[in-house]
């Protein structure tokens, strides 16, 4: 089980919402992840600088992110790795290009991460997930902290 990479992955006892966390960030991985989603969710969403950026987000900035099951998309930014984040801010011009409603922007992932699951409590809803391996893994460090929980335990092989 490999956090981002498996579908029977995170531990529920971690979040407090129903949510599914995934390290697609390139325009294959993104449209896979957003065209499988059927129920109403909030979409978090962080990634790093690719060379091809407008390329990997073109199909999905068409027609996906204007489904109505987006309630609302979060907009961050992962822990810089091999490369730099992505501002979110142009990571949301890029999403919300055609969208009517306004960009939630939180660069930072734990505190966008709980806006998301006090909004999926509001509109009774999921939490989705997606972008960089850097932000899967902000997002577990966080959730484990703050569960008072052993990280090395959740990254170990069962």
């Amino acid at each position: 089980n490999w956090p981002g990479r498996s579908p029977n992955w995170p531990p529920k006892e971690l979040f407090n919402s129903e949510i599914r966390i995934s390290a697609a960030h390139n325009a294959d991985g993104l449209q896979t992840e957003l065209m499988s989603i059927k129920e109403p969710t909030i979409l978090l969403i962080g990634v790093t600088q690719k060379a091809n950026l407008e390329e990997a987000l073109a199909d999905v900035t068409s027609e996906v992110w204007h489904m109505p099951t987006f309630r609302h998309i979060i907009v961050t930014e992962p822990t810089t790795g091999r490369n730099p984040a992505v501002d979110a801010e142009e990571l949301a011009d890029l999403i919300f290009s055609n969208r009517l409603d306004k960009p939630i922007i939180e660069r930072d992932p734990p505190k966008a991460l709980e806006i998301a699951e006090i909004m999926s409590k509001q509109a009774d809803c999921s939490i989705s997930v997606m972008g960089s391996v850097y932000l899967v893994g902000d997002l577990l460090r966080f959730a484990v902290e703050r569960s008072g929980g052993n990280l090395w335990e959740h990254l170990r092989v069962h």
